[in-house]
C-alpha cells in the first residue's frame, strides 16, 4: 500500500476519533448545564425527566375553549394559552435549548417552560373560565391533557420549579375539572366546588420550600407516601427533604387606612413622601405589599415584603396608582385585601390670596383681617394658623398697636405652594 494512502487513513481515523472525543465532551457539558438549572437534590431532575417521556403518564396542562384538548403525546400539543403579559417573560419548548421572548396570545405546547424575571408576570388560560397567574421570577412548565376519566372529570398540571403560581379553576360543564401542580417534593390537586370555582396558590422559595395554599375548593397533597387534605384558608408547607408541617390557617387579610380610596394627593416640584399603612394583623410576621399603574395589577412597579404595617414611598410621578397588601407568616401568604386607588396630582401654581380688610380703625381690637383663598390650603396671618371654609373663606380680629402695624398673611397649598400678602396698617387711636 503506497505510504501516502496510509498516512490519509490514519489522519481520517484520527480526526474521527477526535470528533467523537469532542461530541462527548459537549454531551458531558450539557448534562452539567441542565444539572445546574434544574438541581437534583430533592428528585426535580428525575421528575423533569419522568414528564418528558420516561414512564411517568405526564397530566394535563390545560383545556381548550371547546373542552379537553385531544390526547397524545405529541410535543405540540397545545395545552393553555399565554393571554397577557407584563414586561419580561421567557418560552422554551421541550428540545430547545434557547429561551426565547414570549408574547400575548401565543399557545403553551405539550412540554413548554414559561419563565418570568424581576418585576414581570404572566397569565395562561386553561380554558374559558380557568386562568393561571405566573408571579416574578416564576419557572413553570406545562403538560399534555389527560383523558376524562370514567367520571367525566378533567385534570391539568404543571410543574412548578421556582417561583409561585396562582388562580382560580371552575367546575366547568359539571365536571371535576382539577388541577395538579408539582413541584420537587410534593404535588397537590385542587377541586373547584359544585358552584364556585377553587382558588389556590403554589410556590417554591429560594431555599426550596414548597407551600400549598387554598383559598377555596378543596386540596390533598401528596408527599413522602402521605395525602394531607386542605380545606378553604388553609396552607401545607414542605421543606426540601420532603418532610410536611402541619396544616394550618392562613393569616388574615389585612385592612387599608391610608391614602382613603380614590385619595387626591397633590404635590410640589419635589416628589411627595407618601405613607402607605394598613391594619395590623395578629400572628403574621410580614406584609406583602404590592403598587401598580392599574387595577389588574399587571404593570406593577413595586411588590416588597415588610415587616411593619406600612410602607413609604418618595419617589412617585404624578399619576393614577393603585395598591394591596396580604399578610405574611413565615412560607405561607394570605389573601390580599381590598384594592385602593390614589391619584397623585403635580400642582406648581400657588394659591391665590384675596384679601378684604376695614378702611377705618376706631378700635384696635376691631381690625378684622378677611379674604379667600384656594380650598384645602393653610392660611397663616401673623404666623397664626387661621380656619379655613369648605369655599376658601377665612377670618381673624387683629391687635392693632399704636403706630404702624404690619400684617403678614399667607396662604399654603396641599402641594406646599405658597403666596404672601404684606399690609402695613396704621393704628391711631
Amino acid at each position: 500500500m503506497p505510504k501516502n494512502v496510509l498516512k490519509s487513513m490514519l489522519r481520517g481515523s484520527w480526526e474521527s476519533l477526535l470528533a467523537v472525543a469532542l461530541v462527548g465532551a459537549f454531551a458531558l457539558v450539557f448534562l452539567a448545564l441542565f444539572a445546574v438549572m434544574f438541581p437534583a437534590g430533592s428528585g426535580l431532575v428525575d421528575m423533569y425527566g419522568q414528564m418528558f417521556g420516561r414512564g411517568v403518564e405526564p397530566t394535563q396542562a390545560g383545556r381548550g375553549p371547546g373542552g379537553p384538548v385531544a390526547d397524545t403525546t405529541e410535543p405540540d400539543t397545545i395545552v393553555a394559552t399565554l393571554v397577557s403579559i407584563s414586561r419580561s417573560v421567557k418560552k422554551r419548548g421541550a428540545e430547545a435549548i434557547e429561551w426565547t421572548a414570549a408574547s400575548e396570545g401565543m399557545p403553551i405546547h405539550n412540554h413548554q417552560a414559561i419563565q418570568t424575571l424581576a418585576r414581570s408576570g404572566a397569565v395562561v388560560a386553561l380554558g374559558r373560565h380557568d386562568e393561571m397567574t405566573l408571579e416574578e421570577n416564576t419557572l413553570a412548565v406545562f403538560t399534555r391533557p389527560e383523558a376524562e376519566n370514567g367520571q367525566g372529570a378533567r385534570q391539568s398540571s404543571l410543574l412548578l420549579i421556582g417561583g409561585q403560581v396562582r388562580g382560580k379553576i371552575s367546575s366547568g360543564d359539571g365536571a371535576d375539572n382539577a388541577l395538579a401542580v408539582l413541584t420537587s417534593v410534593g404535588a397537590t390537586t385542587i377541586h373547584p366546588g359544585p358552584k364556585s370555582p377553587a382558588q389556590f396558590a403554589v410556590s417554591v422559595s429560594p431555599d426550596k420550600v414548597s407551600t400549598f395554599s387554598l383559598y377555596a375548593g378543596s386540596a390533598e397533597v401528596k408527599v413522602a407516601g402521605k395525602t394531607l387534605f386542605l380545606s378553604p384558608n388553609q396552607a401545607v408547607t414542605v421543606d426540601p427533604s420532603g418532610v410536611a408541617g402541619q396544616v394550618e390557617l392562613l393569616p388574615a387579610s389585612p385592612e387599608p387606612v391610608a391614602p382613603a380610596d380614590h385619595a387626591v394627593a397633590a404635590f410640589g416640584r419635589l416628589a411627595p413622601r407618601v405613607l402607605f399603612s394598613w391594619t395590623e394583623v395578629g400572628g403574621a410576621d410580614g406584609y406583602r405589599f404590592v403598587l401598580a399603574r392599574d387595577a389588574t395589577f399587571k404593570d406593577v412597579l413595586l411588590d416588597k415584603h415588610v415587616a411593619t404595617p406600612q410602607f413609604v414611598h418618595g419617589s412617585l410621578e404624578a399619576g393614577r396608582y393603585f395598591w394591596k397588601v396580604g399578610s405574611l407568616r413565615g412560607n405561607v401568604a394570605g389573601l390580599t385585601g381590598p384594592v385602593r386607588e390614589l391619584l397623585l396630582v403635580r400642582d406648581t401654581d400657588p394659591p391665590g390670596l384675596a384679601l378684604e380688610l376695614p378702611g377705618e380703625v376706631r378700635d384696635p381690637s376691631d381690625f378684622m383681617v378677611k379674604g379667600r383663598t384656594e380650598p384645602g390650603s393653610q392660611v397663616f396671618i401673623d404666623k397664626e394658623e387661621v380656619p379655613v371654609s369648605g369655599n376658601g373663606e377665612f377670618q381673624l380680629a387683629v391687635a392693632l398697636r399704636r403706630g404702624v402695624n404690619m400684617i403678614v398673611i399667607e396662604a399654603v397649598d396641599a402641594a406646599g405652594n405658597s403666596s404672601y400678602e404684606a399690609k402695613y396698617v396704621n393704628g391711631k387711636f
